[in-house]
């Protein structure tokens, strides 16, 4: 699926095919705020759904209304998430759109498990676990395994902690790298438990874990990858081997920040404190003040597009883009697309997809 999605996106659109568009957009959406890429999932998505609606796709508009859920989790915006899930449910509950119930409800875990509320996490997750069809979906219920799992860590749940990692990799044992590294990251995090036994010196079976699963994240998953090194870096901390939890902290702290996930920045940070750093303080650099559009045109032209070419696109006119161009360009304090160029680059955008390996 590496390309296919980035594919079927280009290809909607210069054929004009506004129906199918949509469909594309949520996949290039949920792929990029899977990865982490949230300055991509929040346009695509949003355009996904502007489109859906007028489009009269009410089935297509619940899951991108779920998706944007999901990006506001993860920058830490509770409102929007709440306000985005509770909307993407009253149309999906009673027409029994699983994929759609499941997304609100991994946002609304994910919103909780950020904000340092892991039982009502642990209980959204589950939920998800075992949710029927037509009130749930099995992508889903896979893809969230992790968060069910450090949900059930966070809140001192260990038999749940334990018997879902054990449960995920016997499943996982003939799977690609991608589930195996997520097998791994389970099974490190229900033996960071203080009390899972394990020893405090040397490399220990949950060290070798989260090794394992770091090793095998290959594919471009920042936000993973971010995850895994913090919850070692938290576990090497708890064992008082601070010096070597810092360097994974530290890196954790740096793709948090860069991606804009700021409730996973701000634990970062905590933990980094707690080891006996004190983390620098990061300048922004504009990045965060533009709208959806804005980042969608921005990132456009980032990789040579001309204004027709984005008119076009996003079936705007070019006064349109030529008015938001002019608006990133003050945002950002630039004068030039050769300086949008640089300052966006490299483009995470080539390479958005679900990674289902």
């Amino acid at each position: 699926m590496t390309q296919l999605v980035p594919r079927a996106v280009a290809r909607a659109r210069t054929l004009s095919a506004v129906g199918d568009l949509p469909h594309a957009l949520l996949y290039a959406a949920l792929g990029a705020a899977t990865a982490g890429y949230l300055d991509q999932a929040g346009p695509q998505a949003a355009e996904g759904l502007q489109i859906a609606r007028e489009t009269g796709q009410e089935t297509l508009a619940a899951a991108l209304l779920a998706a944007l859920a999901k990006v506001a989790a993860l920058r830490g915006e509770e409102e929007e998430c709440r306000s985005r899930a509770r909307e993407s449910l009253a149309m999906a509950i009673p027409r029994r759109l699983g994929l759609a119930v499941a997304l609100a409800s991994e946002a609304l875990g994910l919103l909780d498990l950020s904000l340092g509320r892991p039982e009502e996490a642990l209980h959204r997750f589950q939920t998800i676990a075992t949710a029927e069809p037509g009130a749930g979906h099995p992508f889903v219920a896979m893809t969230t395994t992790s968060y069910l799992v450090e949900a059930a860590v966070r809140s001192d749940h260990r038999d749940v902690a334990e018997r879902v990692a054990a449960q995920f990799s016997a499943r996982a044992q003939h799977a690609a790298a991608g589930q195996l590294a997520i097998a791994a990251y389970c099974r490190a995090l229900a033996g960071s438990l203080p009390s899972a036994g394990g020893g405090s010196d040397g490399i220990d079976q949950t060290d070798a874990d989260f090794e394992e699963a770091l090793r095998l994240l290959t594919v471009p998953m920042p936000f993973w990858r971010a995850r895994i090194e913090l919850s070692y870096g938290e576990h090497l901390r708890r064992a008082r081997r601070r010096r070597e939890a810092r360097r994974h902290l530290r890196t954790a702290l740096e793709t948090f920040a860069d991606l804009g996930i700021t409730p996973w920045a701000a634990r970062a940070s905590t933990e980094l404190r707690a080891s006996g750093e004190t983390a620098r303080p990061r300048n922004l650099d504009g990045i965060e003040q533009l709208t959806p559009q804005e980042l969608q045109i921005a990132d456009f032209v980032s990789r040579g597009a001309s204004n027709p070419d984005i008119a076009a696109q996003l079936f705007i006119s070019r006064r349109t883009v030529e008015y938001h161009l002019r608006k990133v360009f003050q945002k950002l304090s630039i004068s030039s697309r050769g300086e949008l160029v640089q300052l966006r680059a490299p483009s995470a955008s080539s390479d958005l997809r679900i990674n289902a390996d």
